[in-house]
Order: structure tokens, then C-alpha cells, then sequence
């Protein structure tokens, strides 16, 4: 198992310095660098050929910082990783995104990220109708 963790915590090392803003109303939409593009390209690769992340919780709370210092679009494509190549558990992708900030983080974003995890909790539940010894019929 290759710990992801290691991966998605260097995207917040990769972070440009702030440069100081006279704006009072300036809001920071995010980070987002080739450097950036590259650690998740990387944690695709690592994904499609089998690695999975099972973070304890200071991991999760790590990720959960790296992720809110890049664009929104960074946390559902991080998720859809996960989804896509079975790269973790649904609950898992559940945490990630289930505290305020991170909501607040991706609000724009947050109808895909809802179908995402509708769509991980149809393949949970069609994986699970199929494995031997369930007895429930398949619909």
C-alpha cells in the first residue's frame, strides 16, 4: 500500500509566498501552478495503477489544509481520483469534504461533488450486491 499522504501534503509545500495586498476586499481564490499540476498528476498515476490512500486522522486534517490553499477545482479532482480508480473508501471522501470550511472551500463546486459521491455510493452498493454469498437479489 503507498501512503498518498506524503504526496498530497508537498502540494501545500508547493504554495507560492503571499505577496502583500493593499485591497481590503482582495479574496485569494487559490493556488494553482504547474508545480501543483504535477503532484496531481502524479497521485493519478499512483491511482490508476492501484495505490490507495487510508490517511489516519492528522492525515485527513493535513490534506484538508493542502487542499484549501489551491483552487476548489483541485479538492473535487483530488476526490474524483479517489472515486475513479477505487483509490480509497466513500467515507473517507466523506470526511475530506464534510467540514465547513471545506464546503465553504468548494460551494461553487459542490453540485459535482455531490453527483461524485452519489455516483461512489451506487458503484459501492452494485459491488457489493455482487460479491459472493450476498444473497439480496440484484435490481
Amino acid at each position: 500500500m503507498f501512503d498518498y499522504s506524503g504526496i498530497v501534503s508537498r502540494l501545500e509545500w508547493r504554495i507560492r509566498l503571499r505577496i502583500y495586498n493593499w485591497e481590503l476586499n482582495h479574496q485569494d481564490n487559490g493556488h494553482d501552478s504547474e508545480a501543483t499540476r504535477e503532484c496531481l498528476k502524479m497521485l493519478y498515476l499512483l491511482a490508476s495503477n492501484g495505490a490507495k490512500w487510508k490517511p489516519d486522522k492528522s492525515e485527513l486534517n493535513s490534506a484538508r489544509r493542502s487542499l484549501l490553499k489551491m483552487t476548489p477545482d483541485y479538492t473535487v479532482e483530488f476526490v474524483w481520483i479517489l472515486y475513479k480508480f477505487d483509490a480509497s473508501e466513500i467515507y473517507i471522501a466523506i470526511n475530506l469534504a464534510r467540514i465547513p470550511t471545506i464546503k465553504r472551500h468548494i460551494r461553487r463546486l459542490q453540485p459535482r461533488l455531490h453527483e461524485l459521491i452519489q455516483n461512489w455510493k451506487e458503484k459501492s452498493e452494485s459491488c457489493h450486491q455482487n460479491t459472493p454469498g450476498n444473497t439480496r437479489p440484484i435490481t
